[in-house]
């Protein structure tokens, strides 16, 4: 047998191993196939060593969970990424939907479970913040202040700027605002909002027609639209915090940010 290829799935299961399998959601267990585990692997090993050569302590990375091109998004979910986590060697932590319900949690979970979890096209967004704002973030996401900011009452449209619900990408922005005000400043989800807008977030914003809001209303319990201002369910133009968003305000506030965009190479 190809010496490479053991090589290869010795170092796949490693990946897998660093972190729980599975994420610890409500989900019934999926299928996943052959090839769709191959290429996760492929992808997070070509991850790994992107954030090895890099020196950095935590990352941010987003990934395609599904095609919402037509809103202006291409990466749907964000999450952290810490070099040594207390329960392993680059662990993910990151906010879930508990499977289409109306509630999350937080989670860690290893490289390759990341990519197999909700993905639609084998593509990652790498976002390196600042030594500074790394050392910051980490703080900030191994202590408590990680479950205060959290909101269990989930909603894929999360208004930015209210507390009623929050979406995964809130959740990992609202982390961010924490960690720039820095210790002691920020220690609920009110401060950590007002922090953003003073220093100038904007929102994403998706446009969805009333025929759309009803259909999401009646057969979805993860999507609510009444914590958005009245203006915005009349226009049909919702405010929502996407990775893009989350990006463009490090870029803004965080000089010495860098981002990178990888894909599966053939």
């Amino acid at each position: 047998m190809n010496h490479s290829y053991i090589r290869f799935v010795l170092l796949c299961c490693c990946l897998l191993s660093a972190g729980p399998v599975i994420a610890g959601t409500t989900c019934l267990e999926r299928t996943i196939s052959p090839q769709a585990l191959y290429d996760a692997s492929r992808l997070a090993l070509q991850l790994r060593n992107l954030l090895d050569a890099s020196g950095a302590q935590l990352v941010l990375v987003g990934r395609i969970g599904s095609d919402v091109s037509k809103y202006g998004i291409k990466y749907t979910h964000i999450g952290f990424i810490l070099r040594d986590h207390p329960q392993g060697r680059w662990l993910f932590v990151h906010l879930l939907n508990h499977c289409g319900t109306d509630s999350s949690g937080i989670y860690d979970e290893g490289l390759v479970n990341f990519f197999t979890d909700d993905i639609y096209k084998p593509e990652a967004v790498v976002v390196i913040p600042s030594p500074q704002l790394q050392q910051q973030l980490k703080q900030v996401v191994l202590s408590s202040l990680a479950d205060r900011l959290h909101q269990p009452q989930y909603s894929a449209l999360a208004y930015p700027f209210s507390d009623s619900y929050q979406n995964s990408n809130q959740w990992v922005l609202e982390m961010i605002a924490a960690a720039q005000a820095g210790e002691g400043m920020v220690g609920n989800r009110q401060q950590a909002q007002a922090y953003l807008t003073n220093r100038g977030y904007e929102p994403g914003r998706i446009p969805i027609a009333a025929t759309e809001r009803v259909g999401a209303t009646l057969f979805r319990v993860n999507v609510h639209f009444l914590d958005h201002p009245l203006t915005e369910r009349l226009q049909g133009q919702y405010q929502v915090v996407t990775a893009e968003s989350i990006i463009h305000y490090l870029e803004k506030t965080d000089k010495g940010v860098t981002v990178k965009e990888i894909e599966l190479k053939h």
